[in-house]
């Protein structure tokens, strides 16, 4: 196996470099920009020019400005396909479905086609309950599968990261279960997406009986992960207090 060049730029200092030589084809190179002479030199040789930029954070900062070429950019030129991969796969057919190439606008085309996110903020166990039943709600309403983003923070990633796993496994558990069902079914990219939406929507009962779904009922019996032995006198709660006083007050 080849080890890859530590030393060789990468695909978005490529794009950059590429991007400047365009715009200095042009445009002056700036007298204020570091090393300003060396860039005049450069300017015309991409390649040399990505590996210029290696190690020089200020002045590749100055250019993606400059070019208006910025590692956001960047990447979300690389999210499309992925993106749009997505949505076929779960059918959503209220938004358009443009075409894209590297020549267009990703910020345009993000606008045109209506991306959506949503995000979950932190606040401990607090934060990732209240997630929880965001998560159920847009379930009930069959929407979970409207975003193409899904961006958390601490408490917030806690209930993100659980979802993530349970749909990994759950896709996983569709395809074994697929071939030898009765009668067989053919296994479809996002079958376990679905059961998760499916499963995710509140039952009628508060109670943690075993007509819930496992992945929350596991979820309600480790949400004390900061003090798994409850009461007053255990020594979890105590180390907890601990910890408080002590950060409180140092």
């Amino acid at each position: 196996m080849v080890e890859p060049d530590k030393d060789a730029p990468g695909q978005y200092l490529d794009e950059l470099a590429s991007a400047a030589v365009e715009y200095f084809r042009t445009h002056p190179v700036p007298k204020d920009l570091p090393r300003c002479d060396e860039i005049e030199r450069l300017k015309f040789d991409a390649n040399q020019f990505a590996h210029f930029l290696l190690g020089q954070p200020r002045i590749q900062q100055r250019l993606a400005e400059l070019v208006d070429y910025t590692p956001n950019r960047w990447l979300l030129t690389q999210e499309i396909s992925e993106i749009r991969a997505r949505r076929k796969i779960h059918k959503i057919h209220k938004r358009p479905d443009v075409e894209f190439s590297h020549a267009d606008d990703p910020y345009e085309w993000a606008r045109s086609t209506k991306l959506q996110g949503i995000c979950f903020s932190g606040g401990g166990i607090r934060s990732a309950t209240f997630n929880l039943g965001v998560l159920q709600g847009l379930a009930k309403m069959g929407a979970l599968d409207h975003f193409d983003y899904l961006s958390s923070v601490s408490g917030g990633g806690y209930i993100h990261e659980w979802l993530a796993a349970w749909i990994k496994r759950e896709e996983q558990e569709q395809q074994r279960l697929a071939p030898v069902a009765t009668p067989p079914k053919t296994y479809t990219p996002g079958m376990g997406f679905r059961e998760v939406q499916k499963r995710l929507v509140p039952l009628p009962s508060d109670k943690d009986s075993p007509a819930h779904p496992e992945p929350i009922r596991w979820l309600r019996r480790y949400s004390n992960y900061l003090t798994p032995q409850k009461g007053l006198f255990t020594a979890d709660t105590w180390v907890a207090i601990a910890i408080w006083l002590r950060n409180t007050f140092s």
